[in-house]
């Protein structure tokens, strides 16, 4: 009689939120649905697609926020992101993307400065895909006094170099930076 042994292996889900800031350069937001693919040094997630509601949530200047989940990812290394190439401005300018795992006891953060465009040319010497490769958090342009989304969230405020879209007064209570910010599903 042959025994058989079955062995699975169960991965638990990451939550990750996903921000994604569109340059402010002329013509930088896209019409087209973007999509985003996780790559870490274990495996790499199916695609993300990010709904782009006429054209607004990858608006120049903008950032949109996401929440999505995966699992056995491992270390984050890079993303793929990419267009449909649809609407009638599918040109892209993705500034960087920040990455967060959140609800573990890590909470590792990445960082993915973009700074290409993803569009078709007529010539053929644009591209639709790219990948972009994970680096310090500290090579991202943010100001001392600004404050991270989750700090705000729970409380703590505390300064990082995190999410900068509130900034503490002198009274101590928070505001809002600028009217620039989509924070959707999340």
């Amino acid at each position: 009689m042959t025994t058989h042994t079955l062995l699975f292996t169960i991965f638990i889900a990451t939550v990750y939120q996903v921000r994604v800031r569109t340059g402010n350069l002329h013509g930088g937001g896209t019409s087209a649905q973007v999509y985003l693919t996780l790559v870490g040094d274990a495996s790499e997630s199916g695609e993300f697609i990010f709904s782009n509601s006429k054209g607004r949530v990858f608006a120049k200047d903008r950032e949109a926020v996401f929440k999505v989940e995966a699992a056995g990812l491992g270390k984050l290394t890079k993303i793929r992101l990419r267009h449909d190439n649809s609407g009638p401005s599918p040109d892209w300018y993705p500034r960087d993307v920040t990455v967060s795992e959140i609800g573990n006891s890590d909470e590792r953060v990445y960082y993915f400065p973009c700074n290409q465009w993803l569009a078709a040319t007529t010539d053929g010497s644009g591209r639709l895909v790219r990948e972009f490769t994970a680096a310090p958090l500290r090579q991202r342009n943010v100001r001392p006094e600004d404050i991270p989304v989750s700090a705000y969230a729970d409380g703590t405020a505390q300064m990082t170099q995190q999410s900068p879209p509130f900034k503490r007064s002198e009274d101590g209570s928070l505001t809002m930076l600028g009217t620039n910010i989509d924070i959707a599903n999340f």
